[in-house]
């Protein structure tokens, strides 16, 4: 069975500065995304006024918008699934099933 390690405040890290500094900057990221989910609470102006103040921050971090990234990862999912329906054989004429005239019923 697996056994935690203790909680050592006086354990070294093993990253090199440069790897704490991502892990802390993805994380204040990860938090920005969080918030500007809870936003959606607001009401009308100030919603957009928070969330317009979060986006700023996320420029300064040096980072895409939560509107940006969204939009990547729903073009991800897209390119995802057309390569999925490109794979699949249409199982009346055989041929692909994006290029396939058949009616399916």
């Amino acid at each position: 069975m697996f056994k935690p390690r203790p909680y050592d405040p006086d354990r070294a890290s093993k990253q090199t500065p440069a790897q704490q500094a991502a892990t802390i900057r993805n994380f204040n990221i990860f938090k920005l995304h969080g918030l500007h989910a809870q936003m959606g609470m607001l009401t009308g102006p100030r919603r957009e006024l928070a969330r317009m103040l979060v986006d700023q921050e996320l420029q300064a971090m040096g980072a895409a918008t939560v509107e940006q990234s969204q939009e990547m990862q729903r073009e991800k999912r897209a390119a995802k699934r057309r390569r999925q329906l490109d794979q699949q054989i249409c199982p009346d004429c055989k041929s692909k099933f994006l290029e396939c005239d058949c009616i399916p019923f």
